[in-house]
Parts: C-alpha cells; structure tokens; sequence
C-alpha cells in the first residue's frame, strides 16, 4: 500500500508542476517549500517500506522456530 502510495504522491507533484512551471518565477519559494515537503515525504515512505519488510522477515523467522 506504501508503494502505491509513493507512486500516486510521485505522479501528482509531477502533474502539480507542470501547471505552475509558467508561473515558477513570481512563486519560486512556494514551489521550492512544495518540493522540499513532498521529498521528505517520499523520503519517509522510502523508509517505512523499507522497516515494513525487515519486520515481516523478523515474523517469517520466528514463524520457523515454532
């Protein structure tokens, strides 16, 4: 669900930009603060996706011990 997630905030900010790219000179701050925002939330599904797996993997081996 992450990564379907990831893909959709991806595909809408590349969309977003390409409707204010004409406008990129008078709002140039607010465009910068937009990117930062959505690149730290990429950032942080990156991660979580990442944990996700390693705590499933975690189950799986214990799932062998019983």
């Amino acid at each position: 669900m992450n990564i379907i997630l990831l893909f959709f905030s991806i595909g809408y900010e590349v969309l977003v930009f390409n409707e204010i790219y004409e406008q990129i000179d008078t709002q140039l701050q607010f465009i910068v603060l937009r990117f930062l925002l959505a690149l730290t939330s990429w950032l942080m599904l990156i991660f979580a996706n990442k944990y996700i797996r390693k705590d499933e993997a975690l189950i799986r081996s214990m799932d062998r011990l019983r």
